[in-house]
């Protein structure tokens, strides 16, 4: 919702996104101060050219999105013949599930799609998190400490459009011409919560 639904939180990820693209890629070893740059080196060659379907750009402005709004970013990897990683594919954060191992910290990850599951080696996954002091396994998405504010900017936009749908006539109030028991008045409550509560304002109320 905050992401597809906000304009503001959309265009911050998207500039995160396009930002994170930015610097070029490359491979060094020696001392911080004096890098010895190594173009050939098989790990640019590979995280450069992700797949035939998606470029390097367009993977990483990905991986932001994914921590933005799942805290977590997956890619498995693709080997050729010989062992070596010659691909890696974007895996949807939502359909993944982290196996927790007790001597190896991460045994792998079961991936969840079209009512079938896959178990994936913890080798053939690239798993980036999100900073969560609180959780072991996966990280917290960064629209989480924005989560009530972004909501609230989205519910008075709700409200304000439900409003003038409706001619701007406000609910009105209602009043019970019997004695109602406990469970009576919880059984209203529920009723006039789900037919009158959020995205539903203004609706007409019929009663008998």
């Amino acid at each position: 919702d905050g992401f597809a639904g906000n304009e503001i939180v959309y265009a911050c990820l998207e500039i995160l996104a396009d930002s994170a693209t930015e610097p070029n890629l490359r491979a060094e070893r020696g001392s911080f101060d004096e890098p010895e740059i190594l173009p050939a080196h098989p790990a640019v060659k590979f995280l450069s050219n992700p797949n035939p379907e998606f470029s390097i750009e367009e993977m990483i402005g990905l991986v932001e999105v994914d921590l933005g709004i799942a805290g977590n970013s997956y890619q498995k990897i693709e080997y050729s013949r010989r062992g070596e990683p010659v691909e890696y594919w974007r895996l949807r954060p939502d359909r993944v599930e982290v196996i927790p191992d007790r001597d190896k910290f991460i045994r792998g990850y079961l991936y969840r799609i079209g009512g079938e599951e896959y178990f994936l080696e913890r080798r053939d996954v690239i798993h980036h998190r999100a900073r969560d002091p609180y959780n072991d396994y996966y990280g917290m998405p960064w629209l989480m400490a924005a989560a009530g504010r972004i909501d609230l900017d989205n519910w008075m936009r709700t409200f304000a459009r439900s409003f003038f749908e409706h001619a701007g006539i406000p609910s009105g109030m209602l009043i019970m011409n019997r004695i109602l028991s406990r469970q009576d008045k919880r059984d209203v409550r529920t009723m006039w919560r789900q037919e009158n509560g959020p995205g539903n304002w203004n609706n007409l109320v019929v009663i008998e």
